[in-house]
């Protein structure tokens, strides 16, 4: 028996040698002259003979890498790509301390399966840096921890840098371009300019972005599908210690177990900023065959996001501000339009979602109190929860007799709350323990909200809630660019939207042409613009004044890149959105 399993053992071994690199690159690995990555050999031989992880590589095309699916096999299965740093380089180096430039090309069909492996990702554990490049249809799958698209330990540089069609499974710290971001180096460390789309799934700490971010997070996109089994699940971030700045998020956070909580479109569990950040993620239950009749009923059929979940953040011990959140929460307890519990700072922001739960709900804020430590058998207050110039504009559903409801705070102590708002009317919420609720025609009076900064507001009188100033955001967002950022902090602009209701529009890009059907109820004011994965302008199409009934439209689009846009079709300020791929 010994002796079979040494004969599988070492044809095994053969399989894995025989996919070894066999490559010789250009340059000499210097900054002044790197190595130059001409295909998918060359990419394998990072980490072999003399190129060292030390060294600086750049790509000269695109990299077909879906023959790693067939790599590395054993009789069993095949484990794909080893990432950079799985195996010691020619000096006994496992960290990649070098740099990386995609000179923005393409790495496609990147395959890494290694289960009971952690750090796993396409750098194992990245101090070096890794800018201007582009992964597509990238599946990395683990049972451990820190396991990402780009990196799974970084403490490092992760610039320029785009995840389309991504695959990424794992258990804690799992992230769509991280899964544990660091810094330790103040002058190198940065995580800026970045999105990923895709499906990622994981149990604690997980995050579209990173699953714990102790740094900074600047310009960041996300349309993600998260698929959560414990706690701290977050459209950007599931741990926040650091900031995230500019920060956009759609998709959805699912529950695969009942027992999922602290969960928010931007961040899951956060003690530190969040700011200009906008989301318009569901965060539901799993999907049901089933109507829900009773509670018992009902978790036999689906699992419901369990406690502390926010539009923004799961529960906000730091601060959140000019930030909003615009998509569906469905949950247990503890729940509210920005943050489900608050022991920090929330201003300058608002909800407009639709939520529905069970105890402890705001429009807003479902729980709200101070922060104490302990110190000498005795607590001591060290600050109060704070809700300040904010407001919610919420339908909310109230399921099973639930309790401890508010149009704005559900539950509050030790805590204040400043010139903020709610839409009694909307919400039917007619109390809260802080703030003022006031009619949906007083919502969109300039009037109704006292003390509130011009600079930093946007009111359309009679038409629409308050939005946030553009000229005032865009300032924000260029004091947090990079001087090296071509596109100036730009690339993922928070913009304010309104999000009509039921609408008819739908668009594809087919035979190099944009096609476009939409319809309106009434005449309007029509303008079409087409968004890259990275939120900025391709193409504008101003429509002009339309008929009431239904339209059709065909604009050419033979010089776009492949890859995902989004259409966005705006109707008198109204804005409709829809996501397309061009293959």
């Amino acid at each position: 028996m010994n002796m079979i399993f040494a004969f599988f053992a070492m044809l095994g071994m053969l399989a894995i040698q025989a996919n070894a690199a066999n490559a010789i690159m250009k340059g000499d690995g210097s900054a002044q002259n790197p190595f130059q990555i001409d295909d998918y050999e060359d990419l394998k031989a990072i980490g072999q003979g003399n190129y060292l992880y030390s060294s600086s590589y750049v790509l000269a095309a695109d990299i077909d890498a879906s023959l790693s699916q067939q790599e590395n096999c054993d009789h069993y299965s095949c484990f794909g790509f080893a990432p950079i740093g799985m195996n010691r380089d020619a000096e006994g180096n496992t960290d990649f301390t070098g740099n990386i430039d995609g000179k923005n090309h393409t790495i496609s069909g990147l395959y890494i399966r290694y289960l009971s492996d952690s750090h796993l990702a396409f750098i194992a554990r990245l101090n070096g840096s890794v800018v201007n490049l582009n992964f597509d249809n990238i599946e990395v799958v683990s049972d451990s921890g820190n396991c990402a698209s780009v990196a799974g330990f970084l403490n490092g540089r992760i610039q320029n840098v785009h995840v389309t069609n991504g695959k990424i499974q794992g258990n804690d710290h799992v992230g769509g371009i991280a899964g544990t971001y660091t810094n330790t180096d103040a002058v190198n460390a940065v995580l800026y300019g970045v999105s990923y789309q895709g499906d990622i799934e994981g149990t604690n700490d997980v995050g579209g972005i990173a699953g714990v971010s102790e740094a900074e997070i600047i310009n960041a996109t996300v349309d993600v599908n998260i698929q959560a089994r414990e706690r701290r699940i977050g459209g950007i971030v599931g741990n926040n210690k650091g900031n995230i700045i500019n920060g956009q998020t759609k998709g959805s956070i699912i529950p695969l177990t009942s027992e999922v909580e602290y969960v928010g479109g931007i961040a899951g569990y956060s003690t530190g900023l969040i700011s200009i950040c906008a989301s318009s993620m569901d965060l539901k239950k799993s999907p049901s065959f089933w109507f829900d009749v009773s509670p018992s009923e009902a978790y036999m059929d689906s699992y419901r996001l369990h406690m502390e979940i926010g539009g923004i953040a799961g529960d906000n011990g730091g601060r959140i501000e000019y930030s909003y959140a615009i998509g569906k929460i469905e949950g247990e307890r503890v729940i509210g339009g920005i943050a489900g519990s608050n022991t920090g700072l929330i201003e300058n922001s608002y909800a407009q979602t639709d939520i529905i739960g069970e105890k402890t709900v705001g429009g807003l804020v479902g729980y709200i109190a101070g922060q104490y430590l302990i110190a000498e058998d005795s607590l001591i207050k060290i600050s109060e929860g704070n809700v300040s110039t904010s407001y919610a504009a919420n339908t909310m559903l109230r399921r099973y007799n639930g309790e401890y409801w508010g149009g704005l705070i559900g539950v509050g102590s030790d805590c204040t709350c400043d010139n903020s708002y709610w839409d009694s009317e909307l919400s039917g919420m007619k109390t809260s323990n802080g703030g003022e609720g006031l009619t949906t025609a007083e919502m969109m009076m300039k009037s109704s909200f006292v003390g509130w900064d011009e600079n930093v507001w946007k009111f359309d009188e009679g038409k629409f809630y308050p939005t946030f100033n553009d000229e005032f955001i865009a300032k924000k967002i260029k004091e947090s660019s990079l001087d090296d950022d071509p596109n100036d902090g730009r690339v993922a602009v928070a913009q304010s939207r309104t999000i009509a209701g039921k609408h008819s529009f739908e668009s594809l890009i087919k035979n190099g042409k944009i096609e476009i059907r939409f319809e309106i109820p009434s005449a309007a004011i029509v303008k079409f613009s087409l968004l890259d994965i990275q939120g900025r302008i391709v193409e504008t199409q101003n429509l002009g004044r339309r008929a009431a009934g239904l339209h059709y439209e065909i604009f050419d689009a033979e010089n776009l890149a492949r890859g995902k846009y989004f259409g966005v079709l705006n109707v008198n300020g109204k804005v409709y959105e829809k996501s397309m791929l061009l293959k």
